[in-house]
C-alpha cells in the first residue's frame, strides 16, 4: 500500500495538466500512488494525461462522463485512494520536488495535526513568480472568520480523518475547500502550515471572473453556518460579508490588490 495518495481533478487542462503530472513524478518522496480524473473535458485533456503517465504504473486514470465538479471528482478520486495520506494537486499547478516528503515527515512527527499545508508562490502567464502567499502556520478563529486560511491546493491530509466528516461536500461549488476546513475545525481536528514554499500556483487576472454573485451568496451563507456551530464571536460577524463587497470590485482591482499584497 502507498503511503501517499495524490489525487488530481482536471478539466479543460490540456496545456498544463503534463507539467502538474510531471511535478508528481519527480517528488524525491517515492512511495505514493496518484490518481487523475478528467472532469468530463471538452478539449484534449484525457490525450494530455495519457502522454504524461505513459506506463508509470504508480498512476491511475478514470474520466467522468460529464463535468461533475471537483468536490464531487476528488470524493471519487479518494474512495479508491489507498494510501494513509490524500494530498491534493491542482491541474494547473507544480508541486516542488521535496513537497510530500517534509509534509509526509510533518505529519508522522505530528500525530495531532490532521492537516498540513504550505507557502505557496504565484506565477503568471509568462512563468514568472509574481508572489507568495503565507497563511499563519496555525491560524486563528478570527483567521478563520476572514476567510479560507491555507491553501487547498497545497494540502496534505490523513484520509482517516477526511473521511470521517464525509469528505467534500459536493453541493458547493468553489467553496468545496473553505466547507472541509470549517467542518474540520468544528470537529476538533489541527490544521497547520509550513512556513516553506512547496507548491506553485498559477494565477493570473483571468483566474478573478470566476466567482459569480450566486456562489458569493453560498459563501455568505457557508459563513453564517460554519459561524453558529463554531461559535464564533459576535464582533467577527461582519466578515460574513466580506464576499459581497469583493464582489463588487472590478477584477483588475482585486487582481493589483493581491499583486501588492503578496509580491515578494
Amino acid at each position: 500500500m502507498p503511503r501517499v495518495s495524490v489525487i488530481i481533478a482536471a478539466y479543460n487542462a490540456e496545456r498544463v495538466i503534463e507539467e502538474a503530472i510531471s511535478s508528481i513524478a519527480c517528488q524525491t518522496f517515492t512511495d505514493w500512488e496518484c490518481i487523475v480524473c478528467d472532469d468530463g473535458s471538452t478539449d484534449n485533456t484525457e490525450q494530455a494525461i495519457r502522454r504524461a503517465i505513459r506506463d508509470d504504473p504508480r498512476f491511475t486514470l478514470l474520466k467522468n462522463v460529464e463535468n461533475s465538479g471537483h468536490a464531487k471528482t476528488r470524493n471519487r478520486c479518494i474512495d479508491i485512494a489507498k494510501g494513509e495520506y490524500i494530498a491534493i494537486q491542482d491541474a494547473d499547478d507544480v508541486s516542488v520536488d521535496s513537497r510530500l516528503e517534509e509534509q509526509v515527515s510533518f505529519l508522522d512527527d505530528h500525530p495531532n495535526v490532521s492537516v498540513v499545508s504550505a507557502r505557496t508562490e504565484f506565477f503568471g502567464e509568462d512563468g514568472r513568480v509574481w508572489g507568495e502567499i503565507r497563511p499563519p502556520e496555525e491560524p486563528s478563529l478570527r483567521d478563520w472568520a476572514k476567510g479560507s486560511s491555507m491553501v487547498h491546493a497545497a494540502a496534505m491530509m490523513r484520509k482517516s480523518d477526511l473521511v470521517s466528516i464525509g469528505s467534500y461536500d459536493e453541493r458547493y461549488f468553489r467553496l468545496e475547500d473553505y466547507d472541509l476546513w470549517l467542518r474540520m475545525l468544528a470537529r476538533g481536528f489541527k490544521l497547520v502550515t509550513i512556513p516553506r514554499v512547496l507548491y506553485r500556483v498559477h494565477w493570473a487576472i483571468g483566474d478573478y471572473s470566476r466567482k459569480k454573485i450566486k456562489d458569493r451568496l453560498s459563501e455568505v451563507r457557508l459563513k453564517l453556518r460554519a459561524f453558529k456551530y463554531l461559535r464564533m464571536p459576535f464582533r467577527y460577524y461582519p466578515y460574513i460579508l466580506k464576499p459581497l463587497f469583493a464582489g463588487m470590485l472590478p477584477s483588475m482591482i482585486i487582481y493589483r490588490h493581491h499583486i501588492k499584497r503578496f509580491r515578494k
